[in-house]
């Protein structure tokens, strides 16, 4: 419902004539409207660093919320001051994230383990604010395990992200790393995946009430399918099978007629994807 939400608002919000058409103005148009008119759906807002600006976040403060922002340009004041403070001292809390261990059933999997280090200060000043906010620092150590046969091997890499937020030290550093990783999941598995494997980027209609009609469809079918995968069938991430494999299997037995169905069914327990169709 959120993705929905998010989806048609920003489209229906964004007024043809009078916002820019340019991502650094469009979209923080869009939004403002977005969350103005939406924000008893949530608690607090996150976003990436488009929106790491004085108003943005004093428009959030303005209806109630709290802002978690992340934040890349190394040229602000705020950032600069930060990273003066935080390279004076070792890191104030750290903690490990990894991947639940396989099942004994299962065969051995990509396994990924990441190590996260946290900075954490309140009470930085920044132009256009008259609040004081909290910055963090996190230093993630990612070692992600590849089997190869019988044989693992290990790659590490290091990234550090900063962030910003109007949310007190009583909101813990890594419920606020947690925050912003979910934001990446849902532009990953959400909006990324609509647009590379949905077709949401294509402009199917030229009429407007067409467009909207097309973009509300799109969003339900993918909605819908994600509901109907992990959380109606059971144990679907274990199948070994990908999302395009049972689009395709789901095509083959929408196209036969309901005589054969019962074969069909036969044909989905030897291909290993009875579990699946047990539920039509």
């Amino acid at each position: 419902m959120v993705l929905t939400l998010i989806c048609y608002s920003v489209w229906k919000n964004c007024a043809p004539k009078t916002d820019d058409s340019h991502k650094d103005e469009g979209e923080l148009t869009g939004a403002k409207r977005l969350y103005q008119d939406y924000h008893h759906f949530a608690d607090e807002v996150v976003a990436d660093a488009l929106y790491s600006n004085a108003p943005f976040i004093k428009a959030v403060l303005e209806i109630k919320m709290d802002a978690v922002v992340r934040i890349k340009d190394k040229r602000l004041h705020i950032v600069k001051d930060a990273m003066g403070l935080f390279r004076q001292r070792p890191a104030d809390q750290s903690w490990i994230v990894k991947d639940a261990e396989p099942q004994a059933a299962r065969k051995r999997r990509w396994a990924r383990r990441v190590e996260v280090q946290a900075w954490d200060e309140e009470e930085f000043e920044t132009t256009g604010l008259k609040r004081k906010i909290r910055f963090l620092r996190f230093v993630e150590t990612i070692t992600e395990t590849v089997y190869v046969g019988d044989r693992a091997k290990e790659q590490t890499a290091t990234q550090e992200v900063w962030v910003v937020t109007t949310l007190g030290k009583h909101v813990p550093a890594s419920v606020i790393w947690e925050m912003t990783h979910k934001r990446w999941d849902i532009e990953n598995n959400g909006f990324r995946e609509l647009k590379t494997k949905w077709h949401l980027d294509h402009c199917f209609m030229h009429q407007p009430r067409a467009i909207e009609a097309i973009l509300l469809f799109i969003v339900m079918a993918f909605n819908l399918s994600q509901l109907f995968l992990f959380r109606r069938v059971e144990g679907f991430r274990g199948l070994n099978l990908t999302q395009r494999m049972i689009v395709e299997e789901l095509r083959r037995v929408a196209t036969v007629p309901k005589a054969f169905i019962g074969g069909m069914r036969r044909v989905c327990v030897l291909s290993g994807t009875s579990s699946i169709f047990h539920h039509f």
